[in-house]
């Protein structure tokens, strides 16, 4: 193309679409919507949406291959990490006490010692605490009932009630932690 004001407006000719004339002979390297060409010589230029490079051919794969593989394993350490993407993983309880409102209807993780407390009225509760004595109630009491005073894991739905304060509705509660 002779003529620089009748390019495409991602700036690519026929020619440079096609890709540059020291292709390693790999075909399909560039990810889906990108389009490699040659500008000048031995530079080329890659271009995707909302991004650009220019460089060697070769040293343009390299970096997206880097890319691909830092994306994937972020995408997997958010979606592990998070108990299936819908959660916040594990949180202390001390996080829990400053900070609630950041956790409410979250899927969470969280450890201390089950405790017995006693209602005005003489029924039985059951709570999670920490060495300085942040607390969460545990939901329904007859599964916390069988931990009381050892120290556990609980993971389930983390939730508040105005007249009871703090509460975990457990999913799944194991000794140790």
């Amino acid at each position: 193309m002779e003529n620089p004001g009748d390019l495409p407006p991602d700036g690519l000719g026929p020619e440079e679409r096609r890709g540059s004339s020291e292709d390693d002979g790999e075909e399909g390297s560039a990810p889906v919507g990108a389009q490699v060409g040659a500008v000048v010589g031995r530079v080329d230029v890659l271009t995707m949406p909302g991004l650009l490079l220019v460089g060697s051919y070769s040293s343009l794969k390299s970096l997206l291959r880097t890319l691909s593989s830092a994306a994937a394993a972020l995408a997997a350490a958010l979606l592990f990490a998070g108990c299936g993407g819908s959660g916040s993983g594990h949180v202390s309880l001390a996080r829990l006490a400053v900070n609630q409102e950041a956790y409410l209807g979250q899927r969470l993780s969280t450890s201390g010692t089950v405790e017995e407390q006693t209602n005005v009225d003489g029924s039985h509760y059951y709570v999670l605490a920490d060495a300085s004595q942040n607390l969460v109630i545990l939901v329904p009491s007859r599964v916390a009932r069988r931990y009381a005073g050892r120290r556990v894991s609980v993971s389930g739905r983390f939730g508040f009630d105005p007249h009871i304060g703090r509460l975990i509705r457990i999913g799944r509660i194991v000794p140790g932690g």
